[in-house]
């Protein structure tokens, strides 16, 4: 990385690319309305980004770690899983397959993770160097956007872990609380999608004290969903809950986790915006000239 010239259109690019992906949790909820225009605009995004002899594909490609060198492939292969090949999204409503929604999470979130990081590394080392000066307005949305993704990614998680949970239960009933393929099957889900939510949180590197707090109440409510809420209370309390308190206090800790999930959503969306509409002036005022990799940038 050291041999490669930093500048802050390097930062702009891949900050661009960790929208693609974040932007991807939008066909996994049935409320959000993804046009065809904007589902056609993210693919040829993701095409234009990823093409060769772009910024991204000649830093992974040439990369010395034959591990690095994998990450192009892999996101090529998700970007067109998406918009090339139908496997996760119907074109037709652009919305991810049911059966196919943990997949296509735990993908994103891969994937997402890897250019966060990416990104993370170049903004470290660009601002290692005195002769650097980092935009304002990039450094100010290269950290709103990483608070922004983490409140939108617990959003979808907890709300899939919410509604798994009910059809874990309905399938558990149904069965007699007995094993079957039913309950298992929505029970892996429901591992998957806790760890999905578990990964989010440990990579928070943030120090927002609200998001920290979602993320803690976020893992009482499925604390109660699968009862050790109520058996640690025991344990400290030395007093077991009867079935309405339980259900009080399921119904207050869910409630409240849900509600700062929506009131983070309405918090962070509008400073991401704010701080990207400071990026987008930026970049009026200091268009670039040549390509990315070669082109040194005004600060």
């Amino acid at each position: 990385m050291a041999d490669y010239k930093l500048n802050n259109y390097t930062l702009i690019e891949l900050l661009h690319l960790s929208y693609l992906l974040r932007d991807s949790f939008e066909y996994c909820h049935a409320q959000i309305n993804v046009s065809q225009e904007t589902f056609e605009k993210r693919a040829s995004m993701a095409k234009n980004m990823l093409a060769e002899g772009n910024f991204v594909e000649k830093w992974l490609s040439n990369h010395p770690n034959d591990e690095v060198k994998k990450v192009y492939s892999q996101l090529v292969n998700y970007f067109n899983n998406i918009y090339e090949e139908e496997n996760y999204v119907h074109f037709d409503t652009r919305k991810v397959e049911v059966e196919k929604l943990v997949d296509f999470v735990e993908e994103t979130i891969k994937n997402y993770q890897v250019v966060e990081d990416i990104l993370k590394a170049f903004y470290t080392e660009y601002k290692k160097n005195p002769d650097n000066i980092i935009a304002q307005p990039v450094e100010r949305c290269i950290i709103s956007s990483f608070d922004y993704y983490r409140v939108i990614a617990n959003w979808l998680f907890f709300n899939e872990v919410i509604k798994n949970d009910g059809e874990y239960k309905k399938a558990l009933q149904a069965s007699g609380n007995k094993p079957s393929y039913e309950v298992n099957y929505n029970l892996n889900l429901l591992k998957r999608l806790v760890g999905a939510f578990n990964f989010n949180r440990q990579r928070y590197t943030g120090d927002k004290v609200d998001i920290k707090q979602m993320f803690d109440d976020s893992m009482l409510a499925f604390k109660a969903l699968d009862g050790t809420l109520f058996k640690d209370n025991e344990e400290k309390t030395g007093k077991k809950l009867t079935a309405e308190e339980t259900q009080k206090m399921a119904k207050e800790v869910i409630e409240k986790a849900a509600g700062e999930c929506v009131s983070a959503i309405r918090m962070y969306e509008p400073i991401w915006r704010e701080t990207y509409s400071g990026v987008a002036k930026y970049m009026q005022e200091n268009p670039l000239q040549q390509n990315a990799s070669s082109e040194k940038g005004n600060a």
